[in-house]
């Protein structure tokens, strides 16, 4: 209604203005000729404009269609024509990549964005003479510095045997490779159904062992190489882990227990296993280091309740924790005298039995005793004769021996023929001692003793003064 009304006015102004052209023109009707005019100008520009953008758009339709027309060629699906066209690759381009792929690689334009071309593919594909392999897999291995030629060396190389068929292990190739390994290296450690793991091929490697060497070692104790190269980092030579292992000691036990000492560890070990009063390495190392190398043995040590320095030198003069336990019980110090008396158990029932048979051994001067039986015949550094037997008939005067035998033969009331197995002796003595029966005590040595027997032969043997018997 607006627009007719508008039209009206500028029939009527055109009409006045053509009545009047004698007169003046009249401004404001040319503003508004004027307006109007600039008004037509703009809408008739604006509709050729519209026109030039439908054309346009028509045009650009056409060629959208005419493109996904020709993308239709690589294949049907949107979305991957899409991937090849974000790649920045031509429809020709995509093309000749289809020729060269395998299926399922169409979609693998990632690797040829980070630089893979298809004069790669090609080249791995015809070097290898295996055109199954994938996209992926070239540029992994072109990734990892491998050439065609390389990856020949490797085809076929089983390092997963759960694969069946497999042709290349890429994800292995690529870890032996960056470890330092050949193809030929690696396949040794892989011939012959050895399957070893990279971790265990790089272990053996560090042992300096082959792989037949590794094998040998392995079956030893079924010990992987990575186990036996932490015994070699805990400081344990190979002759050294083979003896461990052979006790049956594994790498926590021989770490803990190596300071006791091998010779040593494993009757501390099996000791502790048959009791509750266990000892740690720590402890079972103070009393090696005192040279107390049983178990048992320390136990009785325990019970003197003694310094380890004070053991340390009964120790080395071959005084046994018995010997003092015994003096302990007895009340007594541990002079020489009485540490012998203990070893040869001599009055040791009681204090008082003690106490009588060392008086009467000092009355008699009696410094020491040539006792029977210590462990390993010492006793004070000094080895051990056995007591009165197979003594020199000449060299035994105001010596004081313990003794046993039997009397065999009754010369009188206080004096008789004794034996000890082979050994003949005379003795004296005032207690009473039957014919035919074993004693055992003390006795002084008096020198020899001659006799002649009853075929007429003449004999001489050792003589001795018993001062006490002991049984």
């Amino acid at each position: 209604m607006q627009q007719i009304i508008k039209i009206f006015l500028l029939v009527i102004l055109s009409i006045s203005y053509i009545g009047c052209a004698s007169s003046k023109p009249d401004p404001r009707i040319e503003a508004m000729i004027k307006k109007r005019q600039e008004e037509v100008a703009i809408r008739q520009k604006k509709q050729q404009e519209a026109e030039i953008s439908k054309q346009r758009q028509e045009e650009e339709l056409r060629k959208k269609k005419l493109e996904e027309r020709k993308w239709n060629q690589f294949s049907n699906n949107k979305k991957l024509q899409q991937k090849w066209k974000d790649a920045g690759l031509t429809l020709e381009e995509a093309l000749e990549w289809k020729k060269s792929l395998n299926p399922k690689d169409l979609w693998g334009t990632e690797y040829i964005k980070k630089g893979l071309t298809l004069t790669d593919v090609i080249q791995w594909k015809t070097k290898l003479k295996y055109n199954k392999i994938r996209i992926y897999e070239i540029f992994k291995l072109k990734e990892a510095g491998f050439t065609p030629e390389e990856a020949i060396k490797w085809k076929g190389m089983k390092f997963n045997f759960h694969t069946n068929n497999i042709v290349f292990d890429i994800p292995s190739m690529i870890s032996w490779k960056k470890a330092g390994f050949s193809a030929s290296e690696a396949q040794k450690w892989n011939d012959d159904g050895r399957g070893f793991t990279l971790k265990e091929a790089k272990s053996c490697m560090k042992l300096s062992f082959t792989p037949e060497e590794a094998e040998k070692k392995i079956e030893l104790f079924r010990d992987k190489c990575s186990e036996q190269l932490k015994w070699q980092e805990a400081g344990f030579s190979s002759e050294e882990y083979i003896k461990w292992r052979k006790n049956k000691f594994n790498i926590e036990q021989a770490t803990k227990w190596k300071k006791v000492g091998y010779e040593h560890s494993a009757r501390w070990i099996n000791y502790n296993r048959n009791t509750t009063n266990k000892y740690t390495p720590d402890e079972a190392v103070k009393w090696v280091s005192i040279e107390v190398f049983e178990p048992k043995e320390a136990d009785k040590w325990k019970e003197t309740k003694l310094k380890k320095s004070i053991i340390k030198k009964y120790r080395k003069q071959e005084i046994s924790a018995s010997a003092i336990l015994k003096l302990q019980k007895v009340n007594a110090k541990p002079t020489k005298l009485a540490l012998l008396m203990a070893e040869a158990n001599i009055g040791m029932k009681s204090k008082k039995d003690f106490l009588n048979k060392s008086k009467i051994l000092k009355r008699n001067h009696c410094k020491t005793i040539h006792i029977i039986h210590v462990k390993d015949s010492y006793l004070f550094g000094r080895r051990v004769n056995g007591g009165f037997h197979n003594v020199d008939e000449y060299d035994n005067k105001g010596k004081c021996y313990q003794f046993t035998g039997e009397l065999i033969q009754r010369l009188d009331r206080k004096h008789g023929l004794v034996q000890n197995g082979n050994f003949l002796y005379h003795a004296t003595f005032n207690q009473s001692w039957r014919e035919g029966t074993t004693k055992i005590g003390v006795l002084k040595g008096e020198g020899a003793y001659k006799y002649i027997t009853a075929e007429g032969s003449r004999k001489i043997i050792p003589k001795g003064k018993v001062l006490f018997f002991d049984d």
